[in-house]
């Protein structure tokens, strides 16, 4: 019985572990190779004229948490490039490094 309840507790942590981001976008010297995902069709146009005019190789990834939608970017991606898709991208993401002010 003991052994049915750690085999549940290792899936159920396996399964909240796993990286499931809500749209992937793979970008090889400016072309996009893959999408996954929910499409945000604004967004990925977007990204791919940025891609056009300045050529970069990386991944995209979009996470939703509780409380707002992430952007993650893969170490290939400059951070000129990050700022830019960040400009794009039609939803308010989270800086965890600005920490709300209280009056």
């Amino acid at each position: 019985m003991i052994w049915y309840v750690l085999i549940a507790t290792l899936v159920i942590f396996g399964y909240l572990l796993y990286d499931r981001p809500v749209l992937k976008l793979t970008y090889r010297d400016g072309q996009r190779v893959g999408i996954k995902g929910s499409d945000y069709a604004g967004f990925v146009k977007d990204c791919d004229a940025i891609a056009e005019k300045k050529p970069f190789s990386g991944v995209v990834r979009v996470y939703r948490t509780r409380v707002n939608i992430k952007l993650a970017f893969s170490k290939g991606i400059s951070s000129q490039m990050r700022q830019r898709i960040h400009n794009v991208f039609p939803f308010p993401s989270s800086n965890n490094k600005q920490k709300k002010r209280r009056a």
